[in-house]
């Protein structure tokens, strides 16, 4: 029997799909529907979309998070690292999967956390190693430029392999940093971050240090 058969996890994904299937956000009554077809369809505007339906569920399907609960099986994997947790759902496959390939540990992350989390990772020592790990950054740029590709500011397409030759860029600017700094002011007021966290700007400065070493490593390995 697996963890998500379990008289403790089944009963809770029950109703915690019900529960999605019912939310709804007030952030979706500002949509026309023109703006929803344009949001949807971007892949510059995400901070907008994003920011404006951060309270609404966005669950995967129970077909997706048994795809997920198979990966983690298959790969006996121990350690996975989540990006865009939204209410958790997804989570809870993953580490059915971890548990029962004897325990683990999910690092799991929503969009807004995602420059604390990189610090966070660089404090134990993974960003040094997965930094070091050309094959692994090689892989992320294939599947990002498939599945994620975007565009920048200027709305050229981004570059991702690029990226993994030494150009990185961590850190954001303009009025994407401006959103993300009030994002993270609102985490703070909200105790979504641990009491003593650094302020924007410092958590910035240590993504920037960051961004160095992984330029710096990049240079060094270009053939």
């Amino acid at each position: 029997m697996s963890t998500l058969t379990t008289t403790t996890l089944g009963p809770l994904l029950n109703r915690l799909f019900a529960e999605a299937d019912a939310a709804t956000s007030p952030a979706i009554k500002s949509f026309t529907t023109e703006e929803r077809i344009a949001l949807t369809a971007s892949k510059t505007e995400y901070l907008d979309r994003y920011g404006r339906l951060k309270d609404l569920w966005l669950p995967v399907s129970r077909e997706t998070g048994e795809l997920l609960y198979m990966l983690v099986r298959a790969t006996g994997a121990r350690t996975v690292v989540e990006f865009g947790t939204s209410f958790g759902i997804s989570s809870l496959y993953i580490a059915a999967g971890l548990r029962d390939n004897g325990g683990g540990r999910l690092i799991s992350s929503e969009f807004e956390r995602h420059w604390h989390d990189i610090v966070r990772l660089d404090d134990i020592g993974v960003a040094d190693s997965a930094i070091a790990d050309r094959a692994l950054a090689q892989s992320v740029a294939q599947h990002k430029s498939m599945f994620f590709a975007e565009k920048a500011a200027d709305k050229t397409p981004i570059d991702y392999e690029a990226a993994v030759g030494g150009r990185p860029q961590l850190t954001p600017s303009g009025a994407g940093r401006a959103e993300l700094e009030q994002d993270y002011a609102r985490m703070l007021e909200d105790g979504l971050l641990l009491d003593e966290a650094e302020t924007f700007d410092e958590l910035l400065s240590r993504c920037a240090k960051i961004q160095d070493k992984a330029n710096a490593s990049g240079r060094e390995k270009r053939p």
